[in-house]
């Protein structure tokens, strides 16, 4: 349950990075020629269109895995670091790909020198601040999570009220004590006459 919460909010994360810094790269860089970048435009970043629903659907894995995260902060858990290989290999990987698949899409084949295009060069070298931003987010996210999730645990702790045993239906004679003697009475029985006198 754990490894699920944490890659519940931290893959949204990591390609929210990840498409972030091509988003940045596309806006500091301009890729070629105005023609070129209407045609990249147009084909290559076609799916652009259906951003408002990759939010969505971002938003609500996050979410899920931020109420994960309470209900194991419930349990006492300690929280668990997210993945740091998914924000170390996921964001510069995706990119590489796809611009790969951008320009393959937009202009039907690839260029042999893709990666040596400023625009390709600034977009990996963007990869690692955002993708180190969305890492602190998400273990923030997660400690949050956690950390309300055992805040609510000790509420419910502290108002639970205490169980009150029901009086008992039958008294019980109480338990025979031992009366101790009183320290008038000597201690041993009165002496008895010497042998001699008995015979």
């Amino acid at each position: 349950m754990r490894r699920r919460a944490e890659w519940l909010v931290s893959l949204p994360l990591a390609v929210a990075s990840g498409l972030g810094a091509h988003c940045f790269a596309y806006w500091l860089v301009s890729p070629g020629a105005e023609q070129h970048m209407g045609l990249h435009a147009e084909r290559g970043h076609a799916y652009l269109g259906y951003t408002p629903a990759i939010v969505i659907w971002g938003f609500a894995l996050v979410l899920a895995g931020l109420v994960l995260c309470v209900g194991e902060g419930l349990r006492g858990r300690e929280p668990s670091q997210p993945p740091l290989p998914l924000f170390a290999l996921l964001p510069p990987a995706g990119f590489a790909v796809q611009e790969h698949l951008e320009r393959l899409l937009g202009t039907g084949g690839i260029p042999h020198d893709l990666i040596t295009e400023p625009t390709f060069l600034v977009g990996l070298a963007l990869q690692l601040p955002f993708a180190l931003a969305a890492l602190l987010f998400a273990y923030g996210l997660q400690a949050l999570g956690f950390g309300f999730g055992r805040a609510v645990a000790r509420t419910l702790v502290l108002r639970r009220p205490a169980f009150l045993a029901p009086p008992p239906l039958l008294s019980l004679p109480a338990l025979a004590t031992q009366i101790a003697p009183s320290i008038l009475v000597p201690g041993r029985g009165p002496r008895a006459p010497p042998l001699a006198h008995c015979l």
